[in-house]
């Protein structure tokens, strides 16, 4: 029997881990990997700008020797056509046959189109090449405008003031910086710690114009002119599905549409990562991630599948942690913010607490601030977000976990912790243990008064 072909299009996160995956189940198949650049760890990006990591391993430069000890053909191609009858791949400079395909494609940073988004000293931060131009450029800046208070524009904003040296500003259209990842309330205190370090932050209105000759001198918002000698765009990505829909494959607003097996519309051809569409582990809706962690998990998952083996993909919580390097700060959040939730109609409650991350007779603790988001009906988990100097990314990471499992109050209620005070705080003390047993307490009064008065009693600000 002819052994398994399986064409991966796409080198990042998403198709790396597909590959591997692939050959872990499959010691045979012949794997082709399709990219026309290498892999890059963008997470690593902020802090390559800033100074902090000064290597090459978010360059993944070891990716093609690690295909090569693994029998995974590597192909620095640009895929053009999928011909899903005849089961072919074309690339610029060859076809490719496959069995079974991942659509690995990710996404493209969105530039919005104004005048002079292409003189230079204007970048997107998305490959290797944009993160050496902006290390380059950098050199001789004096002043970086950066357009988006998303994840990734406050974590460059933070790494550059950590550097030093340079006139930061950060321009958002929302009317405050990360407008869909956290509550308004988070994102102010997260907003006063950047002024406080001297950032220039503007909202409520976007650039509408790059000024200058050949080169970046200023911006235009709304009626004021920015000087500033370097910009950097970061408004989000656009998923790249354009090769999909072109192969007849059915595409949705946030990506190429799949299944609980990462299978698209059409039969033995997947797609993960930023190009695919999800669904909330919450709710159940169509969502997209975007994050590495959902991508290199969804590469296990398809890299399984097409290599024979049954594996699942339930949805996506798009949890995630930033660092501000100039604060040292910690900034985590998972599911639903209250926000968004009373947007999907949900009757939800919000508590905030805050602890030390340690023992507080113990020297070096530091201020831990945590909201928790429960939906009072099902008296579920169903969001998190956390500030502070340490002890953001396990509590988070275990929030996760108890929203994919389903936990309710009744269930969090009974965690059984460690304690040592070097590490922990005491379990009475830890602000995710308290804002649980507050929101157990305050679920159990709105229940009761629903029922002696038929009322659906008010949630918790």
């Amino acid at each position: 029997m002819a052994n398994k072909k399986i064409v991966i299009v796409g080198g990042s996160d998403a198709g790396i881990s597909a590959a591997f995956a692939a050959r872990r189940t499959d010691r045979h198949a012949d794997i082709t990997v399709i990219t026309k650049e290498n892999g890059i760890s963008r997470c690593a990006i902020p802090f390559v700008l800033g100074g902090q990591i000064t290597g090459k391993t978010w360059m993944l430069e070891n990716i093609p020797s690690l295909y090569k000890q693994s029998d995974i053909k590597l192909i620095m191609d640009e895929a053009i056509s999928i011909d899903p009858n005849e089961r072919l791949v074309r690339t610029n400079d060859s076809s490719f046959p496959y069995d079974s395909l991942i659509i690995a494609t990710g996404a493209y940073p969105f530039v919005p189109p104004i005048p002079g988004r292409d003189l230079k000293g204007a970048f997107t931060v998305r490959t290797v090449e944009d993160t050496l131009q902006i290390k380059e450029r950098l050199k001789t800046s004096k002043s970086v405008i950066i357009v988006g208070a998303g994840a990734i524009g406050i974590e460059i904003a933070s790494a550059l003031r950590a550097r030093g040296g340079l006139e930061i500003k950060i321009v958002e259209m929302c009317d405050r910086i990360l407008p869909t990842t956290f509550d308004s309330d988070l994102s102010r205190i997260i907003e006063d710690k950047l002024k406080d370090a001297g950032i220039e932050i503007i909202t409520g209105v976007g650039v509408s114009e790059l000024l200058g000759d050949e080169e970046v001198m200023a911006v235009r918002v709304g009626d004021r002119e920015i000087p500033g000698d370097m910009v950097i765009f970061s408004i989000g990505v656009r998923p790249n599905t354009e090769l999909a829909k072109n192969a007849g494959i059915e595409v949705g607003r946030l990506g190429i549409k799949t299944d609980d097996h990462m299978m698209t519309s059409i039969k033995d051809i997947y797609a993960i990562g930023d190009c695919a569409e999800s669904v909330s582990l919450i709710n159940g809706e169509p969502a997209a991630s975007q994050l590495a962690t959902a991508a290199v998990l969804q590469g296990k998952i398809a890299g399984k599948n097409v290599a024979g083996d049954d594996a699942t993909f339930d949805g996506v919580l798009c949890s995630a942690i930033m660092k501000l390097e100039f604060f040292d700060i910690e900034i985590g959040r998972t599911g639903f913010t209250k926000e968004y939730a009373k947007t999907r109609e949900m009757n939800v409650m919000a508590r905030k607490t805050n602890s030390l991350t340690r023992s507080d007779d113990y020297p070096g603790a530091k201020r831990l601030d945590v909201e928790l988001i429960f939906d009072i009906d099902s008296e579920r988990l169903i969001g998190a977000q956390m500030i502070g100097e340490e002890g953001v990314a396990g509590r988070i990471d275990l929030v996760s976990l108890a929203i994919k499992l389903g936990a309710k109050i009744s269930d969090l209620t009974r965690i059984k912790n460690c304690f040592n005070p070097p590490i922990t705080p005491f379990p009475s003390d830890d602000a995710l243990l308290v804002g649980i047993d507050y929101a157990d307490r305050m679920i159990k009064r709105i229940k009761n008064r629903k029922r002696s008065t038929g009322s659906s009693g008010t949630p918790s600000k």
